[in-house]
Parts: C-alpha cells; sequence; structure tokens
C-alpha cells in the first residue's frame, strides 16, 4: 500500500503539471495559428518512417519561414529551432501517404504557431548581435483625469519604452533630439497617420524602426460603498520600418488598477498595459532589423513632383520601364510622392532607363539608390 506521504506528491505533482499543461494552452490559445502545408519523407516503411515523414515536413515547413524572416543569413544558427519544429505546430493532420519500396512521403496540413517562432527568431538574432537598430519612440497619451502637462519630459508610455527597450540594447533616439526635430505638437500627426509619413521623418533622424504608441485610461464606476477607484488603461503600438513604411506589428494590450488616487492610478494602469507589449515590440524591431525590404518589391520617392498630371506620368513612365502593371502610393505631398511596384528584377534596369523617362515638359533624374529604395528627382526641360 502506498504511504500517505506518497499520495500527496502524487497528487502535488499532478497539481504542478495540470498547471503548467494549463499555462501552456492559455499561452497557445493567445495566439492565432496559420494555416500552413508541408511535404516529407523518410526512409522505411510503417509507423515509425510515418512519423520521420510527418517531422521532416514539420521542419521543412519551419526552415522555409526562417528563410522569409531572415534571409541571407546563416541557417546553422537555428538549428536549434529546427531540432523542435513540431513544438511550432498547434495542430496538424496528414492529408496524403504514399510509399516507394524503401521510403514514405507525406503530405500535411497543420496550423503553425508564427508570433512563437517569430519570437524564437528574435531572440537568437539578438543573442548573436546581428541587429542593432536604431529606434524613434513617437508616443501620445491621455490620462484620466490629466496629468500636468510638460512637453519637454517623456510621458508614461515613451518613458516606459525608451527604458525597457533600452535596456535590451537597443539604441534610442534620445527624447531632447526627438523634440528638437519633432515638435510635441505634430506627434499626433505621426501616431494617427499613415505609416509612410513616420518612417520618413524616421529615415530623416536616421533611425531604422519607428514606434508609434497611443495609450488612453478611463474611470469605470466605483463599486458603492468603496473608496477605491477602477481605472482602464489601453495602449497600441505600431512598429514601422523606415526603409519602406511596411508596419511590421501592431499589438495591443489593456490593464485595470484598483486605486484610491487616480492620477496616480492612472499613470500605473497605462505603464502596466504598456509593459505587457514590451515583448511584442522587442521581436517587431529586431525581424524589422533583421530583414529589409522585400526582394520582390521596389519602393520608388520621386521628389519635386508638381501636379497630379506629373505624376501619373512619372509612375506610368516608371512602370513602362520596369515592365510593371500594378503600383500602390505610400506617401503623397506637395513635394513628393512614395510608390511601391512590384519588380523582382535588378535595379540596374530602373537605373540604365532613368535618362530616357521624360514625363510633362520634364525629366526624372537619379538621386540616391539605397537597395531597393530608389529616390528619382523631378527636373524641369
Amino acid at each position: 500500500m502506498a504511504s500517505r506521504f506518497a499520495v500527496y506528491i502524487r497528487v502535488g505533482l499532478c497539481v504542478v503539471f495540470c498547471a503548467m499543461t494549463f499555462a501552456f494552452l492559455a499561452n497557445a490559445a493567445d495566439e492565432t495559428p496559420v494555416p500552413v502545408t508541408g511535404e516529407g519523407t523518410a526512409t522505411g516503411l510503417g509507423p515509425a518512417a510515418r512519423s520521420a515523414a510527418i517531422a521532416d515536413a514539420q521542419t521543412a515547413v519551419v526552415l522555409e519561414r526562417i528563410e522569409k524572416i531572415a534571409p541571407s543569413r546563416d541557417f546553422s544558427i537555428f538549428a536549434s529551432l529546427l531540432r523542435v519544429a513540431p513544438s511550432y505546430f498547434q495542430s496538424y493532420k496528414l492529408v496524403k501517404e504514399s510509399k516507394t519500396d524503401d521510403s514514405t512521403q507525406v503530405e500535411i496540413e497543420g496550423q503553425l504557431l508564427e508570433r512563437k517562432l517569430k519570437t524564437d527568431i528574435a531572440g537568437i538574432a539578438l543573442a548573436q548581435n546581428f541587429v542593432t537598430p536604431r529606434i524613434v519612440i513617437i508616443a501620445r497619451e491621455q490620462l484620466t483625469p490629466p496629468a500636468n502637462a510638460d512637453d519637454a519630459a517623456p510621458g508614461v508610455i515613451e518613458k516606459k519604452l525608451h527604458e525597457d527597450l533600452k535596456r535590451i540594447q537597443f539604441e534610442i533616439v534620445e527624447p531632447a533630439a526627438l523634440r528638437e526635430r519633432l515638435p510635441v505638437e505634430k506627434w499626433g500627426q505621426c501616431v494617427d497617420g499613415s505609416a509612410e509619413l513616420s518612417a520618413l521623418f524616421a529615415r530623416e533622424m536616421l533611425a531604422d524602426i519607428v514606434v508609434l504608441a497611443s495609450g488612453k485610461t478611463g474611470l469605470d464606476d466605483s463599486r458603492e460603498g468603496s473608496k477605491l477607484h477602477r481605472v482602464h488603461a489601453e495602449v497600441t503600438l505600431r512598429v514601422v520600418r523606415a526603409q519602406d513604411g511596411y508596419v511590421l506589428d501592431s499589438p495591443r494590450a489593456e490593464a485595470v488598477v484598483n486605486c484610491a488616487d487616480t492620477t496616480a492610478g492612472s499613470a500605473q494602469a497605462i505603464e502596466d498595459a504598456c509593459g505587457k507589449l514590451i515583448e511584442e515590440a522587442k521581436t517587431a524591431v529586431a525581424l524589422g532589423a533583421l530583414n529589409g525590404a522585400p526582394a520582390d518589391t521596389l519602393t520608388i520617392t520621386i521628389e519635386r513632383v508638381g501636379s497630379e498630371q506629373q505624376t501619373n506620368d512619372a509612375i506610368a513612365a516608371i512602370k513602362r520601364c520596369l515592365g510593371a502593371d500594378q503600383h500602390e502610393v505610400m506617401y503623397h505631398d506637395a513635394e513628393r510622392v512614395r510608390v511601391r511596384i512590384p519588380f523582382a528584377g535588378p535595379i540596374g534596369q530602373l537605373v540604365d532607363c532613368v535618362p530616357a523617362l521624360t514625363v510633362s515638359s520634364g525629366r526624372l533624374a537619379l538621386k540616391t539608390v539605397l537597395d531597393r529604395d530608389v529616390t528619382l528627382v523631378f527636373e524641369s526641360i
């Protein structure tokens, strides 16, 4: 008969195991998996070979994702992720199986935990010192009750992001330098405006990434007879790559604080909500710096454009040069237009034909070429 002590141990282990399992399932449930398909092969026949082929298919899917997220890297450093490839699948099902004399081939459909994979890739990249991105943080917050406004001092969100991201060894544009180049009263235009507008400013600050943050707090009705107030806060981030204005991630978090002092409680609630987003921000920043602009896209800025007709003619001429039939206007103001054009060919094709691009009593001249980011200038004839 088992001793009472042994029974306690078994019960205790069961409780701990169940708690750990529940926590794992809760964390997995927070992520929306990505549908994927994969094929794998293994030597041999029977159940063991089938399992090995399924693992091979899962590994192939994870490797393909790594190649897209961290291109042009030594993939051997990600070997530890490939060894546990099945752990990045929430579920899978076998949809096809075939056999030859000495091998088994399978095709699977699965639910990939891509956010978990990205977090681990970013962790390895940071540990290997692959990336040291320079970040500019632009934050806006609305506290209830309103805090004493001091535009020269960072707000709660800006201070929290600055401290935590700097602790990760990212280079952060200092608040004073930011305010010198961009008055606080214009921050709302960046936070609420197009991603390309903030990316344009980030490039002027020689930053790789811009983190746009917006947060607010509100007071819920306090319970009758209670002296405590319930403060609710929510914070949303947009992590934008400066090179092309691509939104890398836009996480959101909430927090609730019960307090007697609503001013202090409001600041605490919005700081808590912001703190929940640090890991997601870290991952997005690291991957954004690790992975440049897509190789199948050109980002083109045309400066000194005048009328709308000149702008349209310039874009049409560039598309003819590239043999492209689509474009996306990322940003347009009185002085410049920035467009994204699907094009996987060599950048030299555009460079070679620029001298011949004449549009609306003018011509386009090449100003700069940085990877797949090109700046042209409209010159009157």
